[in-house]
């Protein structure tokens, strides 16, 4: 039977008045970089856009200068080696991702300069090398009369970069060798410019969309900024409003001309909306598997006044968005090369990098070559979805030696930035060498490899739980907590070999989707180690459900620390704490229930306010209206609905209308209305208001 709106509010109530609180916050050791303690530089990998002089022991983006050409850093370079941008990571002049991999580069890090719109096509090294009076590009004018062939030049900057402004020119000195003309006199007559922030997929490795019936056809950016066919100047500079740029496209032609370009300048003033860093993996306890806590950090924001001095500036729209990952050995990499036959084999990093490096398309798959990077999904976890509050707990998996972590620094401002001044990782000593947890629907059995249930169904789960100790330094565990589907409830706690029932010292539904339980009386230990299993119940909204958790120590002195799906006990075979969902296409809006029938609004204390229930299913997240009617479907008031997942919901109302007036006596008609890309579902349910 499913849970009625009264029960859940009941509930609810009785949860948040539970005295029993679980002890303090474990003793644990911290990791911390910056603030005095280690520098940034000790574990970074690699990074972009980041600065770490400005303020000793901080990083913060590296700020853009007015005046300061952002596509070229450093000296003139005629040679084209190792060029960089102002943030430092060398140009690519090879638009394919597969190209640009040959040489060890990475869209999205490296920038990168091409012409034209073939996913081959290569760049022109000399418009960004930085020297002037050197002609990089020369084109004459058809000797039909007609306007040149489309050319055109796209630069990508790998992030959004504040710009706002683009020069480009011939060589201001000297003649023209053949046509005895200077210069400075062979200007292009004819160009566009635009720009993007955003890639569509052809800029970042397809062919560009084909328009005109050749191979590739010259597209313009989302913003044009400037277009002419009648330029006069020699020098053309392009002021437009500062914003947020990744790609910028010049584009030669629509007219008759004969033109030469020695160099492409952009420029701008502020912070690039993001700037990265990335850690080699750390052993945080000197290789020793830990449980990881909390990552905290100390973010600083700012804003550039006026002046150009660094004001500081609380509410700049300024985060940082961090992610983890664990892991069992130092190389979240998996390296390949190339044997006689095609095929890739996995060597080590020091094979690959004594491995040739194909340079041509033609090339790559010869033995002997280097193949394919790949991620290790066996040695090492996903990286976590985004911290965004500092204090939140770690989500990567724990019993691992290794942790590698990665932050942006974003602003939506070009003249806001956050600095970071530290960033500290909470571990402690394992609790259990490894916890394993298994999720089954009680009765399937050894059968089943997989639990399913219906959507929807009030169905008895069963979470089996098995500890291995390898230290006498373990020193267990006497708590659970579980992640679970809201309105799933606590049945009971089994231990020992055979499982018999046990009573937990208490149980705390923490949330409507976290319930915790104290066992300290069958602690597990390394010396009284014994299966665990937990009996839940409750329905399913999702067509997939995790249940993860934690066990944990009452005694405060060590972190909880995760479970880790697996094979936890021999008499199911799911190895996994992953429920199913038999029926994926439901109604989407089920279980609407108001209660009472009848509202009476007079401050008694009896009846004052009608919950209005309904349940969602298989949707991430819905738009959700509940009205109150007139019986002529006028509506009355209102009620906050907001955008709920699936599951069960639940919102009040007090017997007023919009203007917070108490409404006649009579019958109302409650709607709920449910929008989701499948349609819009509506249910209207009565309830008569009586004084």
């Amino acid at each position: 039977m499913k849970p009625s709106v009264r029960h859940i509010l009941i509930g609810a109530v009785w949860a948040a008045a539970v005295a029993w609180v679980w002890p303090s916050a474990a003793a644990a050791d911290e990791w911390v970089v910056g603030a005095g303690h280690r520098t940034w530089a000790e574990p970074l990998e690699r990074s972009l856009a980041l600065d770490d002089s400005t303020v000793r022991g901080s990083v913060q983006p590296r700020q853009v200068r007015p005046g300061e050409n952002i596509l070229h850093a450093g000296p003139p370079n005629p040679s084209a080696n190792g060029m960089t941008t102002v943030f430092g990571y060398v140009w690519s002049f090879r638009r394919g991702e597969l190209y640009m991999n040959m040489d060890g580069y990475e869209v999205g890090w490296n920038p990168r300069l091409w012409s034209g719109g073939s996913a081959t096509a290569a760049g022109n090294p000399a418009l960004v090398d930085g020297v002037e009076d050197l002609s990089a590009l020369f084109t004459e004018a058809p000797i039909t009369g007609r306007p040149n062939p489309d050319d055109w030049y796209t630069v990508d900057l790998a992030i959004p970069v504040p710009v706002d402004s683009v020069a480009f020119f011939p060589p201001q000195r000297g003649l023209h060798p053949v046509l005895g003309q200077l210069y400075r006199d062979l200007f292009p007559r004819g160009y566009a410019v635009s720009r993007a922030t955003v890639p569509t997929g052809w800029l970042i490795s397809d062919e560009e969309p084909n328009d005109t019936g050749r191979s590739s056809s010259y597209h313009p950016l989302a913003e044009v900024v400037s277009q002419t066919f009648g330029n006069p100047r020699s020098v053309v500079g392009l002021a437009f409003p500062l914003r947020f740029t990744r790609f910028l496209r010049v584009y030669f032609g629509g007219v008759a001309q004969t033109f030469s370009v020695a160099e492409i300048k952009a420029f701008g003033r502020g912070f690039p909306a993001e700037a990265r860093y990335v850690s080699v993996p750390i052993a945080v306890d000197q290789r020793r598997p830990v449980s990881y806590g909390s990552a905290r950090w100390h973010l600083s924001r700012f804003r550039l006044a006026a002046d150009g001095s660094v004001v500081p500036d609380s509410l700049a729209p300024v985060r940082l968005e961090l992610r983890t990952r664990t892991g069992l050995d130092d190389e979240p990499r998996v390296y390949h090369v190339f044997d006689e036959l095609g095929r890739q084999q996995v060597v080590d990093k020091a094979a690959f990098l004594a491995a040739t490096v194909a340079r041509t398309q033609f090339q790559v798959g010869s033995a002997g070559s280097r193949g394919a990077i790949t991620e290790d999904t066996e040695g090492w976890d996903p990286w976590s979805s985004p911290y965004q509050v500092s204090g939140e707990e770690i989500r990567s998996a724990d019993a691992r030696p290794y942790l590698q972590f990665r932050f942006q620094l974003l602003t939506d401002d070009p003249l806001a930035f956050g600095r970071l001044d530290s960033l500290s990782i909470e571990y402690s000593p394992l609790l259990a060498a490894n916890v394993f947890g298994e999720v089954s629907v009680a009765g399937q059995g050894p059968a089943a490899a997989v639990a399913e249930l219906p959507m929807g169904a009030d169905t008895v789960l069963v979470y089996d739980l098995r500890a291995v100790f390898d230290s006498a330094d373990q020193q267990g565990f006497d708590g659970v907590q579980l992640d679970v589907p809201a309105g799933m409830r606590f049945v009971g706690l089994e231990a020992g070999t055979p499982l018999a029932p046990v009573a937990p010292d208490s149980v705390i539904q923490v949330s409507p989707e976290r319930l915790r339980l104290s066992f300290a009386s069958h602690r597990i230990t390394r010396t009284a180690n014994v299966p665990l299993r937990v009996r839940l119940r409750g329905a399913v909204y999702q067509s997939s459900t995790y249940l993860t958790g934690t066990v944990l120590d009452s005694r405060g002195t060590r972190l909880p620390q995760t479970i880790t799906p697996g094979d936890a006990s021999a008499e199911v075979a799911t190895n996994s704490v992953q429920l199913r969902s038999s029926q994926v296409r439901v109604q989407v809006l089920q279980a609407v229930d108001v209660h009472p029938a009848v509202l009476t609004p007079n401050g008694d204390g009896v009846n004052d306010l009608a919950a209005v229930g309904f349940a969602l299913f298989g949707v991430e997240e819905a738009g959700v209206q509940v009205a109150v009617l007139d019986l002529a479907g006028r509506e009355v008031a209102r009620l906050p609905g907001g955008r709920p997942s699936a599951g069960v919901h639940a919102v009040s109302w007090d017997g007023r209308d919009g203007h917070g007036t108490v409404v006649p006596p009579g019958v109302y008609l409650v709607q709920v209305e449910v929008k989701v890309d499948r349609g819009t579902y509506r249910v209207v349910r009565p309830l008569t208001v009586a004084y």
